[in-house]
């Protein structure tokens, strides 16, 4: 990792880090810290999508407080790497605030390169710190009257989306090997959360074009879980169907669904259905007359489909939608391509859906015993080196392995551990000592 720093014996005095008089300092120090990551994290966990930003803040904060510094800025990276700007912050009091509206790239370009294009941490205890080529980057310290500072970038979804940064303005500091650390794992904590509120803010969205969507067609969509034996109806298809409104159904609405087919199509209906749950149909289009309690006899065009069987191909689950057809009958050509192209809409849709979600946050189990005991020499020496801030490229290096089997490696001690994110998996191994920061 590239150091941006004078070798120590040139050093001044102030930069030096305050000796401990008192035995136990350091150890006190790290304990300090792990009890703020733990209850960062799970504040961040249990906060509300609306309320993570306001969070994000106040870890800022108690980060920057703890360390000593007086600015700490969380910085978005566009996806071209040629916009950097504040994101979230926190100052200390009468510190002046970097200017949201300022693209930090034309103020920094060394620091750009070092931390975008090298993907290494940058870290200067003093101006003098800089290397002769960040001519342009001196300018810019001097602007936002930066004494020390200390940059880290962080990686989500394989690409560079925000730096972290500590800043000093009226006294130098140093920044040794443990601050950088314990900034990585507050960067991980944080970009988890926000991409976690993303996520959720996207799923909100995604769902609001559907309902709106199915509004504007007067579609009523339904979902069937034959494993937890749980159903879903909204509320067009609750109307269509005369299910009572707001109640919570269970697969006993498809009893209800069956006795109100009109007899003379309940034969053709019930067929294509069992087909489609055995597997010999992938989905089904039937056009079909249905005794409504309330409305009376009404027309209705049903989309259906498994959404996951089991190994002998035997639905567990399907979904699908209604719409009532009114005035005439729709043609068969017509009523086939209605059929596939909702179907398309909801495959796709549903699609976009997973790929926003990230793989760190897919949940795995918690396992009982000594966590420590459940890895390998193997996975210890990855973790070890994960926890030290290297690439999944670094490690494989040092141990002569592959990138994927570092991956594997990764996977299996959350797994393992019951960990969900890259983070929380850095949190264990300094909470377990594996390394001392």
């Amino acid at each position: 990792m590239y150091k941006v720093e004078r070798p120590s014996a040139a050093r001044p005095a102030a930069l030096e880090e305050a000796p401990s008089h008192r035995p136990g300092a350091a150890v006190e120090d790290r304990l300090e810290f792990e009890a703020l990551l733990s209850d960062i994290s799970a504040a961040l966990l249990a906060t509300p999508p609306e309320k993570v930003e306001p969070a994000v803040e106040a870890a800022l904060w108690r980060v920057r407080d703890l360390l000593g510094a007086d600015r700490c800025v969380l910085l978005a990276v566009s996806a071209d790497l040629r916009l950097v700007a504040v994101r979230l912050a926190s100052y200390g009091p009468g510190v002046s605030p970097v200017p949201s509206e300022l693209n930090l790239v034309a103020l920094f370009p060394w620091a750009h390169q070092h931390l975008l294009v090298e993907r290494a941490p940058a870290r200067a205890g003093t101006l003098a710190d800089l290397p002769p080529e960040a001519v342009v980057d001196r300018m810019g310290w001097e602007r936002l009257a930066m004494v020390s500072c200390l940059t880290l970038p962080l990686d989500a979804g394989g690409r560079i989306r925000y730096l972290l940064m500590l800043q000093t303005v009226r006294q130098e500091r140093r920044w040794p090997d443990s601050d950088v650390l314990r900034l990585r794992v507050l960067g991980e904590l944080v970009v988890g959360a926000l991409e976690r509120m993303d996520m959720l803010i996207g799923l909100r969205r995604a769902e609001a074009r559907l309902r709106s969507g199915s509004e504007l067609a007067g579609l009523g969509f339904f979902e069937l879980d034959f494993a937890a034996k749980t159903a879903f109806a909204d509320d067009r298809l609750r109307e269509l169907c005369g299910l009572p409104a707001g109640q919570s159904i269970g697969l006993e609405a498809v009893e209800h669904w069956e006795n109100h087919l009109h007899p003379d199509d309940r034969s053709r209906v019930l067929t294509l259905r069992q087909q489609m749950l055995d597997g010999r149909l992938e989905r089904y289009s039937v056009e079909y007359r249905f005794q409504n309690p309330s409305l009376g006899p009404i027309r209705i065009h049903h989309l259906a489909q498994a959404s996951r069987r089991d190994h002998a191909g035997r639905a567990l689950a399907t979904y699908g939608a209604f719409r009532a057809v009114s005035g005439h009958r729709r043609t068969e050509e017509e009523m086939a391509d209605f059929g596939r192209q909702l179907l398309r809409n909801l495959e796709e849709e549903r699609a976009r859906l997973r790929e926003t979600i990230p793989p760190d946050l897919q949940k795995r189990p918690q396992r009982a015993g000594d966590p420590v005991d459940h890895l390998t020499p193997r996975q210890l020496e990855v973790l070890k080196l994960l926890a030290l801030g290297h690439s999944a490229k670094e490690i494989a290096s040092a141990l002569s392995i592959s990138t994927r089997t570092v991956e594997y490696h990764k996977y299996q001690m959350m797994e393992t551990l019951g960990l969900h994110t890259k983070a929380e998996l850095m949190h264990f191994a300094i909470k377990q000592h594996v390394v001392e920061i």
